[in-house]
């Protein structure tokens, strides 16, 4: 009778932990459940945010150039022309573009800004927005929208009138009620290889475009400014081409080879 009862306690003891195990695996499997389906439905989310450019076929590369090699501005430019001409020249490469700052990774400088014919502030205490040198292929290379007037061209070169394109956000918030085509924002040069800033220049605005994401998907739109690299050339430059169907890693080692007799080695961005 003793170890008749001893067995029973025993089996019950033994059900009641694989019932707990039982509980405790359903709870489990519902908590990651839930967790997949969270997840999931974040992914589908973050795939419908608006980024405002569109990546597909677009591949990028630094250029590692350092800020002394140029003693002008004029030889900067012809060494961007150069790599810009030997990238589209590849097989496959449909665009090429160059900027200071690609998508998503912010602007390359926050400049104090001043519009035209309103009241003067002192630079200190001037509002700042988002400053991007591009090349006129850019807006189009990206896919990115043009709102109103003109991107910028090939004729808006060094010595021309300083030209500008400004984003959505930077016209709302600053424009409000206003036409922003025609008017001109003081904004200092960015001397390359110098850094004090020069003297301000009159940029005339030309067009509006469409936001970029600036800071990632979860980021907020934030006022810029494009101005052609011609115009303000950086040597913290970056290029971007769109290719058909040519894969990308034959696009990586092309590119490589078509700018080694410029003394570079462009590193891969993304």
């Amino acid at each position: 009778m003793k170890e008749g009862g001893r067995g029973s306690t025993s089996d019950a003891g033994k059900r009641r932990v694989r019932g707990a195990l039982v509980v405790l695996e359903v709870g489990l499997a519902f908590v990651l459940l839930i967790g997949s389906g969270l997840l999931l439905r974040s992914f589908f989310a973050m795939m419908s945010v608006e980024t405002g450019f569109d990546s597909t076929n677009v591949i990028t590369m630094r250029l590692p150039t350092t800020a002394d090699r140029f003693t002008s501005s004029e030889q900067l430019n012809l060494y961007l022309r150069q790599i810009v001409a030997r990238i589209d020249a590849l097989p496959g490469v449909r665009e090429t573009a160059m900027t200071s700052a690609l998508p998503m990774r912010g602007w390359s400088d926050g400049m104090p800004f001043l519009v035209s014919g309103r009241p003067v502030v002192d630079r200190a205490n001037r509002r700042a927005a988002g400053f991007k040198s591009i090349s006129p292929s850019y807006f189009h290379t990206l896919g990115m929208k043009l709102l109103k007037g003109r991107g910028l061209t090939d004729r808006d070169l060094k010595g021309a009138a300083p030209v500008m394109v400004i984003n959505q956000t930077m016209a709302t918030r600053h424009f409000e009620g206003e036409n922003p085509i025609g008017q001109h924002i003081l904004v200092q040069e960015i001397v390359p290889g110098q850094p004090a800033l020069g003297d301000e220049i009159p940029w005339e605005v030309v067009g509006v475009v469409a936001d970029e994401k600036n800071f990632g998907l979860a980021s907020g739109p934030s006022a810029g400014m494009y101005v052609p690299l011609e115009q303000s050339p950086t040597t913290s430059a970056t290029w971007s081409c769109g290719r058909r169907s040519t894969p990308q890693r034959w696009c990586d080692r092309s590119a490589r080879r078509s700018t080694r007799s410029t003394g570079i080695n462009p590193s891969p961005t993304c």
